[in-house]
């Protein structure tokens, strides 16, 4: 069976195709407007246009955390919200040039092809096409925890950076293991996503 995949590579790509739209079908359903639900749904996008409205870089950067613009006329403390820069700027990025629409759906989108493809292009390094598509198949549509949390808690659910940062740890090792000596690439790499992750909601 294998064996076949690894003659007829485009099969493995059809086949991760229709894995892609199946998922987009059944977890992000549709691309129609903004995420919009119960509870703390509801947050993902606030935390966007908080930061749209109220971060500022003069004299130097900063955030007025405390503002009416909740609780109006009192007003309320905002620091504790559940922040992620890293989503947050790609909201703001697509609201200032297209207004509102369905930018953290794509941005989850964008997320989960980020851990398919970046851990296919590192474990191929490794292991055989098929056996790294697996194993990258594994690890993107097969994380129930984090899918699940879509869109309830989004902060769960992009979860690229940590993904990436344990194929990457094993990528370092098993270089090590078996050259006996470390790949600068490869740490380079790893190092980089380990910077990438502080944009990320760090207290989940």
């Amino acid at each position: 069976m294998i064996e076949i995949f690894e003659k007829r590579k485009y099969l493995l790509w059809i086949f991760v195709f229709l894995l892609f739209g199946f998922f987009t079908k059944k977890i992000i359903k549709d691309f129609d407007g903004p995420i919009f639900g119960y509870s703390d749904t509801n947050n993902w996008e606030h935390t966007g246009f908080f930061l749209y409205k109220y971060l500022s870089f003069h004299p130097l950067p900063q955030i007025q955390f405390q503002n009416d613009g909740t609780l109006f006329p009192f007003g309320s403390n905002h620091v504790f919200q559940s922040w992620n820069l890293e989503k947050d700027f790609f909201w703001i990025l697509f609201f200032r040039f297209f207004g509102n629409g369905p930018w953290l759906k794509i941005y989850y989108l964008l997320s989960v092809i980020f851990v398919f493809f970046g851990s296919y292009y590192i474990l191929n390094k490794f292991f055989s096409n098929t056996r790294s598509f697996v194993i990258s198949s594994l690890l993107t549509f097969f994380n129930f925890y984090t899918i699940l949390k879509y869109p309830y808690h989004l902060v769960f659910s992009d979860t690229h950076w940590v993904i990436l940062a344990l194929v990457l740890d094993f990528a370092v090792l098993r270089y090590y293991m078996d050259h006996a000596k470390l790949d600068f690439f490869l740490v380079l790499l790893r190092l980089s996503v380990f910077a990438f992750g502080f944009g990320c909601e760090l207290g989940y």
